[in-house]
């Protein structure tokens, strides 16, 4: 046998990317700056087998060893160089990847798992990622001397994880092992006024609802929704002016973002609808975020007010109001999103004679209208529904405004829109996002389908098959649960009430 070191001088992480090193020691600048972590320069020997055939051809990058003062910054390696490797030389995979059997993996180590949690999950291009609001993970991970419930919770999640894409079921159930510690630390972490306050320590709830969407038993997302509970009542606490750091902003915008989905999914208002009506927004997304909980809220006191059988000629038209105040909210956000944006944000595109497919300028912009068509849709079926019920003794002027309401926001439009998201999910949903990319797709599409359900045509079952496919293909079980939650919980008050009566566009 020969040890055989390798030609080029970069280092390991410029070479598994195929990319120009700048050879600065200890750390490569272009790592640095691209926020990856430079694995350093060290070359073990390499070892070939001579066999009859000849000698036995290297893995790449085989003569590659660890750092041992690696900074932990996100993201990192080549995916794909890792899958490779770990099929080929599955030894290799055990002597470099795997974490120590007590569950204590060295700083490089865990670098490692955190690169390729994060390149599977956030866009392989960290300049796409400002659309998500998962990219809090980015400032999560820079966080210097975490406490233990972040240490643990972020541990427990990219080993999971990595076991998850190796079929390895060895990391999985150290993921577990290290998911009941992340459990344990968090527990005394908000038992302490002082712990509960800090940033990290939302990080690590936030950390672990993202580890119960992926590693629950079942479909359901019921363990992810009380997590989710758990964190509203913990940023209720720690209350306005709080998250001015860039990881306390990036948690808070996310906190609202799924503290949102789960408001409009349940029709009910939010705990943290008073902090959010008292944020600053620093930007637009935001702004439309928030909006969304006013939505919410406005569904939980028609609700409450339907039931109760409160809803005479007055209340109606106070309805009505609202919600085109609502509306001209909406229309004045695109008006301000349009002039930050450039022109075409998005189009259509796609060979002749096939359904068109919808890209868009960038991931940021693809996200933004995604949730705008979802949040606008869904007010555009509310305003519909109420239309449609208003009492006939309504005085003649709302009446008038009824009749423009139902041709305004009838089915015409709700299937525009709601076709719009489906062209969508293809873009948004493409392997280079990342994970994120697709689970964020998850409230418009659900969204979308609800509409599309209530006025069937041909295109419906192609619809539901392709959300269903990209989701499963994306290893999202949970989609399953969260569709099947939407239909119920959005249909049952419709349901209750009767059929509706058609708008006047509708056929």
């Amino acid at each position: 046998m020969v040890g055989i070191p390798g030609k080029s001088k970069g280092c390991h992480t410029c070479r598994r990317r195929k990319i120009k090193c700048d050879l600065q020691r200890p750390s490569c600048v272009r790592c640095m700056q691209s926020g990856r972590v430079c694995e350093g320069y060290k070359r073990g020997p390499v070892f070939l087998n001579r066999t009859a055939q000849g000698w036995q051809k290297r893995s790449r990058l085989e003569e590659v060893l660890p750092r041992h003062d690696a900074p932990q910054v996100p993201p990192g390696d080549d995916l794909r160089t890792f899958q490779q490797q770990s099929q080929s030389r599955p030894e290799l995979y055990r002597a470099l990847y795997r974490p120590p059997l007590q569950v204590n993996p060295s700083s490089a180590i865990k670098a490692q798992f955190q690169n390729i949690f994060i390149e599977s999950y956030l866009p392989s291009n960290p300049k796409v990622g400002p659309g998500l609001t998962q990219v809090w993970l980015w400032e999560a991970i820079r966080v210097n001397n975490p406490g233990k419930a972040l240490e643990y919770s972020l541990r427990a999640l990219c080993v999971s994880r990595v076991g998850r894409i190796n079929r390895d079921q060895d990391l999985i159930l150290k993921g577990n092992a290290t998911y009941g510690l992340a459990l344990k630390a968090l527990h005394r972490s908000l038992e302490s006024q002082e712990l509960a306050g800090k940033d990290d320590t939302l990080a690590a709830c936030l950390i672990l609802s993202i580890y119960e969407l992926f590693e629950s038993t079942t479909n359901s997302t019921e363990g992810h929704e009380n997590h989710i509970s758990g964190i509203e009542r913990l940023v209720a606490w720690r209350g306005p002016g709080q998250h001015s750091s860039p990881l306390a902003k990036a948690l808070l915008k996310n906190v609202v973002y799924t503290s949102m989905v789960k408001g409009l999914q349940y029709r009910k208002a939010s705990i943290i609808k008073d902090l959010i009506d008292k944020t600053q927004w620093w930007d637009i997304q935001g702004e439309l975020f928030a909006k969304g909980h006013t939505l919410a809220a406005l569904l939980e006191t028609l609700d409450r007010s339907m039931n109760s059988g409160e809803v005479d000629a007055a209340a109606a038209a106070k309805y009505i109001e609202q919600c085109c105040e609502l509306d001209s909210d909406f229309q004045n956000w695109y008006r301000q999103l349009l002039k930050e944006s450039p022109s075409p944000m998005y189009w259509k595109s796609g060979p002749s004679g096939k359904e068109p497919e919808i890209l868009f300028a960038s991931l940021y912009h693809a996200h933004l209208m995604l949730d705008f068509w979802a949040l606008r849709l869904a007010l555009s079926t509310t305003i519909d529904i109420i239309c449609s019920r208003a009492p006939k003794e309504i005085p003649l002027p709302t009446r008038n405004t009824v009749e423009h309401l139902k041709n305004e926001h009838g089915s015409s439009r709700q299937i525009n829109l709601a076709t719009d998201i489906m062209l969508s999910l293809q873009y948004c949903m493409n392997d280079e996002y990342g994970l994120a990319s697709s689970q964020k797709c998850l409230f418009s599409g659900r969204v979308a389908l609800y509409a599309l359900r209530r006025y069937p045509s041909e295109q419906l079952a192609s619809y539901e098959a392709k959300f269903l496919d990209l989701t499963l293909k994306k290893g999202l079980r949970y989609a399953q649960d969260i569709s099947k939650g939407m239909r119920s919980s959005w249909t049952a008050v419709v349901a209750e009430r009767g059929p509706l009566q058609q708008s006047s566009d509708a056929n």
